[in-house]
């Protein structure tokens, strides 16, 4: 009968409106803080809050032009933050980008580091130590690299206590 029909039209109708309501996030996570209050109208595109998938980590960093060719997927880094002062995060390499940055004459490594117990957070600041063949590597943040014309260099301090530039 067309009654039928139209209940259900009208509920397919309905279904769709909710369905357009539900929000699914496409991986578990947890929840950031809540920017809007309940009832708040907003628009696509809004921020509703953040997700994060806390078990993993991708970190992120920058190695010079010199040692890319001793950087390979599974190698393994070691991390700190100075939010958790004398633990150390082990990771590997997991991606080197295919571009080296013309400015900084740097390559982007990506690493994964398992964070099972849920301390780091997304966009934290972490010191590294990349291990290239018997060697280690520290890596210092790109805004203690300074430029002079083309000369890339930092400041360290040498046995004496004193201060010197190293290109």
């Amino acid at each position: 009968s067309s009654d039928l029909e139209d209940a259900r039209a009208s509920l397919a109708i309905n279904e769709a409106r909710v369905a357009d309501r539900v929000i699914k996030a496409p991986f578990d996570g947890v929840l950031g803080l809540r920017e809007y209050s309940r009832g708040a109208l907003l628009t696509p595109g809004d921020t509703i809050t953040t997700l994060d998938q806390l078990e993993v980590m991708h970190l992120d960093f920058a190695v010079p032009e010199r040692v890319l060719g001793q950087i390979l997927p599974g190698q393994k880094i070691f991390a700190t933050a100075i939010s958790f002062p004398g633990q150390v995060f082990p990771g590997e390499v997991i991606a080197v980008d295919t571009r080296v940055d013309v400015d900084t004459r740097t390559t982007r490594v990506r690493a994964r580091v398992q964070n099972s117990k849920g301390h780091l957070r997304s966009g934290m600041l972490m010191n590294l130590e990349l291990v290239l063949g018997s060697s280690k590597f520290a890596t210092v943040p790109e805004e203690a690299v300074f430029q002079l014309q083309r000369q890339h260099f930092v400041f360290r301090i040498d046995d004496k206590g004193m201060t010197e530039r190293v290109t």
